[in-house]
Protein backbone atom coordinates (compact mmCIF):
# COMPACT_ATOMS: atom_id res chain seq x y z
CA UNK A 1 0.00 0.00 0.00
CA UNK A 2 2.71 2.18 0.84
CA UNK A 3 4.64 1.87 -2.38
CA UNK A 4 0.99 1.70 -4.61
CA UNK A 5 0.95 5.78 -2.89
CA UNK A 6 4.46 6.63 -2.97
CA UNK A 7 4.03 6.48 -6.49
CA UNK A 8 1.29 8.91 -6.37
CA UNK A 9 3.96 11.67 -5.13
CA UNK A 10 4.06 13.67 -8.19
CA UNK A 11 0.29 14.21 -8.08
CA UNK A 12 0.92 15.33 -4.79
CA UNK A 13 2.58 18.38 -6.55
CA UNK A 14 -0.40 18.98 -8.71
CA UNK A 15 -2.87 18.67 -5.77
CA UNK A 16 -0.59 21.03 -3.29
CA UNK A 17 -0.32 24.00 -6.30
CA UNK A 18 -4.39 23.68 -6.24
CA UNK A 19 -4.77 23.94 -2.91
CA UNK A 20 -1.93 26.90 -2.48
CA UNK A 21 -3.80 28.66 -5.41
CA UNK A 22 -7.28 28.11 -3.97
CA UNK A 23 -6.41 29.70 -0.15
CA UNK A 24 -4.83 32.08 -2.03
CA UNK A 25 -7.74 33.54 -3.38
CA UNK A 26 -9.64 33.52 -0.52
CA UNK A 27 -6.41 34.82 1.23
CA UNK A 28 -6.89 37.97 -1.52
CA UNK A 29 -10.79 38.20 -1.23
CA UNK A 30 -11.29 36.77 -4.54
CA UNK A 31 -13.04 33.76 -3.55
CA UNK A 32 -15.49 35.37 -0.48
CA UNK A 33 -16.44 34.14 2.61
CA UNK A 34 -19.79 35.17 4.30
CA UNK A 35 -20.09 35.59 8.31
CA UNK A 36 -23.67 34.15 9.86
CA UNK A 37 -23.38 36.90 12.52
CA UNK A 38 -23.13 34.63 15.23
CA UNK A 39 -20.09 33.54 17.10
CA UNK A 40 -18.52 30.43 14.98
CA UNK A 41 -16.02 28.15 16.23
CA UNK A 42 -14.60 25.88 13.35
CA UNK A 43 -13.34 22.26 14.42
CA UNK A 44 -11.48 20.61 11.48
CA UNK A 45 -8.25 19.14 10.67
CA UNK A 46 -5.92 19.08 7.70
CA UNK A 47 -5.87 15.15 6.77
CA UNK A 48 -8.59 13.10 5.57
CA UNK A 49 -9.77 9.98 8.68
CA UNK A 50 -10.60 10.37 12.17
CA UNK A 51 -9.05 12.92 14.51
CA UNK A 52 -11.53 13.54 17.18
CA UNK A 53 -13.97 16.09 15.37
CA UNK A 54 -17.12 14.96 16.17
CA UNK A 55 -16.09 14.01 19.86
CA UNK A 56 -14.83 17.75 20.35
CA UNK A 57 -18.01 18.78 19.09
CA UNK A 58 -20.06 17.19 21.07
CA UNK A 59 -17.74 18.29 24.29
CA UNK A 60 -18.18 21.86 23.14
CA UNK A 61 -21.93 21.27 23.04
CA UNK A 62 -22.46 19.90 26.33
CA UNK A 63 -20.19 22.39 27.90
CA UNK A 64 -21.92 25.74 26.16
CA UNK A 65 -25.49 23.70 26.25
CA UNK A 66 -26.50 27.61 27.96
CA UNK A 67 -25.11 29.40 24.63
CA UNK A 68 -28.28 27.10 23.26
CA UNK A 69 -25.28 25.81 20.81
CA UNK A 70 -26.31 24.32 17.39
CA UNK A 71 -23.84 21.96 15.62
CA UNK A 72 -23.56 22.16 12.05
CA UNK A 73 -21.92 19.55 9.54
CA UNK A 74 -21.93 18.26 5.88
CA UNK A 75 -23.64 14.70 6.96
CA UNK A 76 -21.59 13.06 4.91
CA UNK A 77 -22.65 9.80 2.73
CA UNK A 78 -26.06 10.84 3.60
CA UNK A 79 -28.83 10.13 1.35
CA UNK A 80 -30.39 13.74 0.91
CA UNK A 81 -28.74 16.94 0.02
CA UNK A 82 -31.01 19.36 1.51
CA UNK A 83 -30.45 21.25 4.45
CA UNK A 84 -32.26 19.48 7.60
CA UNK A 85 -32.35 19.98 11.31
CA UNK A 86 -32.21 16.31 12.89
CA UNK A 87 -35.35 15.31 14.40
CA UNK A 88 -35.11 11.88 14.30
CA UNK A 89 -32.78 8.68 14.19
CA UNK A 90 -32.67 7.98 10.72
CA UNK A 91 -29.02 7.94 9.32
CA UNK A 92 -29.87 7.64 6.02
CA UNK A 93 -31.48 11.30 5.88
CA UNK A 94 -28.90 12.81 8.16
CA UNK A 95 -25.67 10.57 8.17
CA UNK A 96 -24.15 8.62 10.86
CA UNK A 97 -22.39 11.60 12.63
CA UNK A 98 -24.99 14.07 12.69
CA UNK A 99 -27.52 11.04 14.46
CA UNK A 100 -25.00 10.43 17.05
CA UNK A 101 -24.20 14.41 18.35
CA UNK A 102 -27.93 14.59 18.22
CA UNK A 103 -28.69 11.26 20.46
CA UNK A 104 -25.55 12.65 23.04
CA UNK A 105 -26.34 16.68 22.97
CA UNK A 106 -29.60 18.58 23.98
CA UNK A 107 -27.74 20.75 21.25
CA UNK A 108 -29.94 21.48 17.82
CA UNK A 109 -27.81 19.42 14.89
CA UNK A 110 -28.32 20.68 11.69
CA UNK A 111 -26.63 19.22 8.25
CA UNK A 112 -25.89 21.26 5.47
CA UNK A 113 -24.30 21.04 2.23
CA UNK A 114 -22.85 24.94 2.33
CA UNK A 115 -21.93 25.53 6.05
CA UNK A 116 -23.06 29.29 5.87
CA UNK A 117 -26.52 28.21 5.28
CA UNK A 118 -26.62 25.88 8.05
CA UNK A 119 -25.79 28.80 10.70
CA UNK A 120 -28.32 30.88 9.21
CA UNK A 121 -30.94 28.51 10.04
CA UNK A 122 -28.84 27.76 13.86
CA UNK A 123 -29.16 31.65 14.07
CA UNK A 124 -33.11 31.52 13.39
CA UNK A 125 -32.81 29.27 16.24
CA UNK A 126 -31.61 31.46 18.61
CA UNK A 127 -28.36 29.79 19.00
CA UNK A 128 -25.44 32.06 20.50
CA UNK A 129 -23.00 29.63 19.62
CA UNK A 130 -22.52 27.92 16.10
CA UNK A 131 -20.12 24.81 15.81
CA UNK A 132 -18.91 23.80 12.66
CA UNK A 133 -17.96 20.00 12.55
CA UNK A 134 -15.24 19.78 9.59
CA UNK A 135 -14.95 22.71 8.06
CA UNK A 136 -11.28 23.90 8.69
CA UNK A 137 -10.79 23.70 4.63
CA UNK A 138 -14.11 24.78 4.02
CA UNK A 139 -13.34 28.76 4.12
CA UNK A 140 -17.01 30.11 2.47
CA UNK A 141 -18.01 30.70 5.87
CA UNK A 142 -16.27 33.38 8.52
CA UNK A 143 -15.38 31.69 11.98
CA UNK A 144 -14.36 33.73 15.33
CA UNK A 145 -12.13 30.71 15.85
CA UNK A 146 -10.41 27.93 14.03
CA UNK A 147 -9.61 24.83 16.07
CA UNK A 148 -7.34 22.61 14.30
CA UNK A 149 -6.90 19.07 15.54
CA UNK A 150 -3.59 16.87 14.86
CA UNK A 151 -3.89 13.04 16.10
CA UNK A 152 -0.73 12.40 17.90
CA UNK A 153 -0.17 8.92 15.70
CA UNK A 154 -0.29 10.73 12.38
CA UNK A 155 1.80 14.34 12.90
CA UNK A 156 3.83 13.43 10.01
CA UNK A 157 2.21 13.14 6.34
CA UNK A 158 2.20 13.77 2.89
CA UNK A 159 -0.42 15.21 0.48
CA UNK A 160 -2.84 13.48 -1.13
CA UNK A 161 -2.91 11.61 -3.24
CA UNK A 162 0.30 10.21 -1.40
CA UNK A 163 -0.31 11.17 1.52
CA UNK A 164 -3.87 12.13 3.73
CA UNK A 165 -3.17 15.46 4.20
CA UNK A 166 -5.86 18.04 2.53
CA UNK A 167 -3.94 20.72 2.98
CA UNK A 168 0.03 21.74 3.63
CA UNK A 169 1.36 22.01 7.25
CA UNK A 170 1.86 25.25 5.87
CA UNK A 171 -1.99 25.72 6.96
CA UNK A 172 -1.56 25.56 10.13
CA UNK A 173 -0.75 29.45 10.31
CA UNK A 174 -4.65 30.23 10.12
CA UNK A 175 -5.64 27.95 13.15
CA UNK A 176 -6.19 29.78 16.30
CA UNK A 177 -5.39 26.92 18.37
CA UNK A 178 -3.98 23.54 18.00
CA UNK A 179 -5.70 19.97 19.71
CA UNK A 180 -3.39 17.26 20.16
CA UNK A 181 -5.57 13.85 20.23
CA UNK A 182 -5.19 10.21 20.48
CA UNK A 183 -3.13 11.09 23.66
CA UNK A 184 -5.21 8.27 25.37
CA UNK A 185 -2.97 5.86 22.87
CA UNK A 186 -0.37 7.80 21.98
CA UNK A 187 2.59 9.94 23.19
CA UNK A 188 2.61 13.73 23.10
CA UNK A 189 4.72 14.51 19.93
CA UNK A 190 6.74 17.58 19.34
CA UNK A 191 5.66 20.39 17.46
CA UNK A 192 7.42 23.43 16.63
CA UNK A 193 4.28 26.11 16.12
CA UNK A 194 3.55 29.36 17.60
CA UNK A 195 0.12 28.91 18.30
CA UNK A 196 -1.49 27.52 21.93
CA UNK A 197 -1.94 24.10 21.74
CA UNK A 198 -4.30 21.83 23.79
CA UNK A 199 -3.48 18.21 24.48
CA UNK A 200 -6.37 15.92 24.03
CA UNK A 201 -7.21 12.25 25.82
CA UNK A 202 -10.67 10.07 25.41
CA UNK A 203 -11.72 8.72 28.26
CA UNK A 204 -14.58 5.55 28.58
CA UNK A 205 -17.51 6.60 30.09
CA UNK A 206 -20.07 4.47 29.63
CA UNK A 207 -21.23 1.15 27.59
CA UNK A 208 -24.46 1.74 26.11
CA UNK A 209 -27.19 -0.05 24.38
CA UNK A 210 -28.69 0.62 21.06
CA UNK A 211 -31.41 3.24 23.09
CA UNK A 212 -27.69 4.82 24.26
CA UNK A 213 -28.78 3.78 27.62
CA UNK A 214 -26.08 2.96 30.38
CA UNK A 215 -25.44 -0.43 30.67
CA UNK A 216 -24.26 -2.36 34.03
CA UNK A 217 -20.53 -3.29 34.00
CA UNK A 218 -21.48 -6.98 34.74
CA UNK A 219 -23.38 -7.04 31.15
CA UNK A 220 -19.86 -6.76 29.78
CA UNK A 221 -17.46 -8.46 32.58
CA UNK A 222 -15.98 -12.26 31.81
CA UNK A 223 -18.07 -11.96 28.11
CA UNK A 224 -17.10 -12.47 25.07
CA UNK A 225 -17.50 -10.19 21.59
CA UNK A 226 -16.80 -9.48 18.41
CA UNK A 227 -15.75 -6.21 17.42
CA UNK A 228 -16.89 -4.38 14.16
CA UNK A 229 -15.99 -0.83 13.38
CA UNK A 230 -16.22 1.77 10.63
CA UNK A 231 -14.42 4.79 11.12
CA UNK A 232 -11.66 7.03 9.72
CA UNK A 233 -8.97 6.00 12.38
CA UNK A 234 -10.04 2.25 12.93
CA UNK A 235 -6.45 1.68 14.85
CA UNK A 236 -6.94 4.30 17.32
CA UNK A 237 -10.45 2.49 18.24
CA UNK A 238 -9.05 -0.71 18.15
CA UNK A 239 -6.66 -0.33 20.68
CA UNK A 240 -8.70 1.50 22.87
CA UNK A 241 -11.33 -1.96 22.88
CA UNK A 242 -7.89 -4.01 23.68
CA UNK A 243 -6.99 -1.82 26.79
CA UNK A 244 -10.68 -1.60 28.16
CA UNK A 245 -10.59 -5.36 27.48
CA UNK A 246 -7.58 -5.57 29.78
CA UNK A 247 -9.05 -2.98 32.50
CA UNK A 248 -12.68 -4.31 32.72
CA UNK A 249 -11.70 -7.89 31.90
CA UNK A 250 -13.76 -9.43 28.78
CA UNK A 251 -12.62 -11.43 25.75
CA UNK A 252 -12.38 -10.40 21.88
CA UNK A 253 -12.84 -12.64 19.58
CA UNK A 254 -12.75 -11.47 16.02
CA UNK A 255 -12.72 -8.42 14.76
CA UNK A 256 -14.13 -6.91 11.52
CA UNK A 257 -13.42 -3.46 9.85
CA UNK A 258 -15.20 -1.68 7.37
CA UNK A 259 -14.72 2.12 5.39
CA UNK A 260 -15.55 4.59 7.23
CA UNK A 261 -19.71 5.74 7.26
CA UNK A 262 -20.15 2.63 6.00
CA UNK A 263 -23.80 1.18 6.26
CA UNK A 264 -23.56 -2.11 7.72
CA UNK A 265 -25.96 -5.11 6.35
CA UNK A 266 -27.61 -7.58 8.03
CA UNK A 267 -25.10 -10.49 6.88
CA UNK A 268 -22.13 -8.20 8.08
CA UNK A 269 -23.06 -9.71 11.84
CA UNK A 270 -24.12 -13.48 13.02
CA UNK A 271 -26.71 -14.11 14.27
CA UNK A 272 -25.77 -15.35 17.96
CA UNK A 273 -23.16 -13.32 18.63
CA UNK A 274 -22.53 -10.35 21.00
CA UNK A 275 -20.99 -6.98 19.52
CA UNK A 276 -19.04 -4.17 20.18
CA UNK A 277 -18.50 -0.81 18.44
CA UNK A 278 -18.19 2.40 18.43
CA UNK A 279 -21.27 4.76 19.51
CA UNK A 280 -20.60 6.25 15.89
CA UNK A 281 -21.46 2.54 14.46
CA UNK A 282 -23.91 1.85 16.69
CA UNK A 283 -26.78 4.92 15.39
CA UNK A 284 -26.60 2.52 12.19
CA UNK A 285 -27.27 -0.71 14.42
CA UNK A 286 -29.91 -0.13 16.25
CA UNK A 287 -32.39 -2.25 14.17
CA UNK A 288 -30.23 -5.66 14.15
CA UNK A 289 -31.44 -8.47 15.99
CA UNK A 290 -27.75 -9.24 18.10
CA UNK A 291 -27.06 -7.73 21.42
CA UNK A 292 -24.73 -4.91 20.51
CA UNK A 293 -22.91 -2.44 23.09
CA UNK A 294 -21.32 0.87 21.69
CA UNK A 295 -18.38 2.25 23.65
CA UNK A 296 -19.34 5.79 25.22
CA UNK A 297 -16.73 7.81 26.02
CA UNK A 298 -15.71 11.78 27.10
CA UNK A 299 -12.91 13.86 26.36
CA UNK A 300 -10.20 15.78 28.87
CA UNK A 301 -8.70 18.80 26.93
CA UNK A 302 -7.23 21.11 30.49
CA UNK A 303 -7.54 24.49 29.81
CA UNK A 304 -9.51 24.29 26.41
CA UNK A 305 -12.92 24.90 27.47
CA UNK A 306 -11.31 28.41 29.36
CA UNK A 307 -10.08 29.46 25.83
CA UNK A 308 -12.91 29.33 24.06
CA UNK A 309 -15.29 30.60 26.70
CA UNK A 310 -12.61 33.88 26.71
CA UNK A 311 -13.13 33.86 23.29
CA UNK A 312 -16.63 34.34 23.34
CA UNK A 313 -16.62 36.65 26.23
CA UNK A 314 -14.48 39.09 24.08
CA UNK A 315 -16.62 38.87 20.62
Amino acid sequence: MKLTRGLLAPFSVFYGAGVWVRNKLFDFNILKAKYAGIFTVSIGNLSVGGTGKTQVSIYLAKHFNYLNPCIVLRGYKRKTRENLLVSSLDTNLYGDEAVEIFLKTNAKVVVAHKRIEGAYICKEFGSKMVILDDAFSHRYIKRDLDILLMPANRIKDHLLPWGNLREPYSSIKRADAIVITRLESYDMPKLDVDKPIFKAKTVFRAFVDKNFKDVDIKAVKGKSFDVICALGDKEQFLRFVEKLSNDIGFKINDVKTFKDHYFYKKEDLKNGKSYICSTKDLVKLRDFNQFILGIDTTLEIPGFLEFVKQKYEKS
